[in-house]
């Protein structure tokens, strides 16, 4: 029988992952739409519908406890680690290092690195303020 925690974790993660797939259907759709808009209109689009889904999966994140949050860090950082750098081996060895699909490859790093750094000294600053 599931506990009534578990029960609200699934109704929850049920609303988050149809908001995600509704987030990306409208992403896809404002992608697509190419030449008809502005590149910085498309690109403002994407910001924000994919913002609006992080922002979706709050409810989700403060219904876990500390046990099922330190599992989401350990495996979003060692597996989002592992994944990046066997995708960008792959890449490597198959496309080479000037390929477009490496360029691309390597800006999603980039990307992800940026985010990282920003939100650790944004919890830096929040959890030990002026003791750094």
């Amino acid at each position: 029988m599931k506990s009534s925690l578990e029960r609200k974790q699934r109704k929850i993660g049920l609303l988050v992952l149809a908001m995600s797939i509704a987030a990306g259907v409208a992403g896809g759709v404002l992608a697509r739409s190419g030449t008809a808009l502005p590149a910085f209109v498309i690109l403002g689009g994407l910001v924000l519908v994919f913002a609006l889904a992080i922002f979706a999966t709050i409810p989700w994140w403060r219904s876990l406890d500390p046990m099922q949050r330190d599992a989401q860090y350990f495996g979003w950082y060692w597996g989002g680690a592992a994944g990046a750098a066997a995708a960008l081996v792959g890449i490597i060895a198959f496309s080479g290092t000037q390929s477009i699909l490496m360029k691309g490859a390597l800006l999603v790093i980039t990307g992800q690195v940026a985010g990282f750094v920003l939100f650790w000294i944004v919890w830096r600053l929040r959890h030990h303020g002026g003791e750094a």
